[in-house]
């Protein structure tokens, strides 16, 4: 991997770091209202921001035309624009049904989260389509940054989940106004842009909707069988874990991006050597998270959290082989759609949200425990990551062979 490209995954690492460094002084800050509040609205806008995007981000990567790109870019604004809209209502609406009216501008931390990271994505497809990695990483870098400053400094003022989403939204624009680079140039692609189809938009969004669920079916599972006790255990195991890795893997998603959209764009073979190359250190990478976990979170939980909290540490060893995968699974999925192969891609989803949820009800029912439901729940989903790689690897095989019969054509 490239100086450049392991610069990405430094800014990534760097915001991160500084978001979970923060976590001992924000829970200082804030009460756990105010953290449920906020979690509860950022899982949310996470998990529709393909929805609101329509995929055009994974689309924008690869478009060659400039006219065509700036109009699709128009576009995916206004759909975000739309979907913040709609997620505001729909909100409010609730919480008048409901009658439920804690926190007056509640029903605007969802849209507000949604709206800054559905044009977030967008602006980021803009980068990885001229290549500039150096604002990339910066971007990376400086999200994390300025989220943890504000969220600290607005918790003296304004300690609630108003003052937790005003800071990541507000971390997050700086971060894309101060790194958006002047002048990028772009040279166009042999490839000839595709229309963007209804149909295949419509299965990017389901798969990208569908795969983020499945990041979180064992932890929804289990607490619906099990109760909030479960819930409360797998979850402290996934975010002390699973976070990290999670958000490690979308740094690296970005850099396999900017090397597999050139390959795209210019339907050039030798895309297998490429992705070879760049998963080969990240699978021995997530081998080694993986013993890690298993080895060192039963003794480090209870000291660092508390012993009322010393049954993650087993539920951690039960989940650490795919929270390690996501490292390299979480790319694999990223690169299916923006390879084109939306139909592929939304079935895989669909089948790993359905074998997580299965796994982990039967290990519910048979166990009865948090640990029995994370064994059988992740088992399952570490399987589901062997079916994606498979699929991810026959398409890429299957772009080598197509480019080079026409590379050959052509001389």
């Amino acid at each position: 991997m490239s100086r450049v490209h392991l610069g990405v995954l430094h800014g990534q690492l760097i915001g991160q770091t500084a978001l979970l460094a923060c976590s001992p002084i924000l829970t200082r800050l804030y009460g756990p209202s105010a953290f449920g509040g906020y979690q509860l609205a950022l899982s949310i806008a996470v998990a529709l921001v393909p929805l609101a995007t329509l995929r055009y981000d994974f689309v924008l990567q690869t478009t060659s035309a400039q006219e065509l790109f700036t109009s699709r870019a128009h576009i995916a604004r206004i759909c975000v624009a739309a979907a913040t809209l709609a997620v505001f209502l729909c909100a409010m609406m609730v919480l008048l049904l409901t009658h439920d009216d804690p926190d007056p501008w509640v029903a605007a931390y969802p849209a507000a989260l949604l709206a800054v990271y559905g044009l977030t994505a967008v602006d980021n497809a803009a980068l990885v389509r001229v290549g500039a990695s150096r604002a990339l990483a910066n971007r990376n870098a400086l999200v994390g940054l300025a989220a943890a400053a504000l969220q600290v400094g607005l918790g003296l003022l304004l300690p609630s989940a108003a003052g937790l989403v005003v800071g990541m939204v507000a971390g997050r624009a700086l971060a894309v106004a101060v790194t958006r680079p002047k002048g990028a140039g772009f040279v166009p692609g042999e490839r000839a842009d595709q229309p963007m189809r209804f149909a295949q938009s419509a299965l990017l969004v389901f798969a990208g909707v569908v795969g983020t669920a499945a990041s979180s079916a064992v932890l929804v599972t289990a607490g619906a069988m099990l109760g909030a006790s479960a819930t409360g255990v797998i979850a402290l195991a996934q975010r002390v874990a699973g976070v990290p890795v999670l958000l490690l893997s979308q740094g690296i998603g970005q850099v396999l991006s900017l090397r597999v959209s050139r390959h795209l764009v210019d339907n050039q073979p030798g895309l297998a050597r490429t992705v070879a190359r760049l998963l080969g250190p990240l699978i021995l990478a997530s081998a080694g998270i993986a013993v890690c976990l298993m080895w060192l979170a039963p003794p480090l939980i209870p000291v660092i959290f508390g012993d009322e909290w010393a049954s993650s540490g087993p539920v951690t060893q039960a989940l650490a082989v795919p929270i390690a995968l996501q490292l390299v699974g979480i790319p694999m999925g990223m690169l299916l759609g923006l390879m084109g192969h939306a139909r592929a891609a939304a079935c895989v989803q669909a089948l790993r949200l359905l074998a997580i949820v299965a796994g982990t009800a039967i290990g519910s029912h048979v166990g009865g425990t948090a640990y029995a439901a994370a064994l059988w729940g992740g088992t399952a989903w570490a399987a589901t990551y062997v079916v994606l790689g498979a699929t991810f690897w026959f398409f890429v095989r299957q772009h080598d062979t197509r480019s080079r019969g026409q590379h050959d054509t052509r001389t």
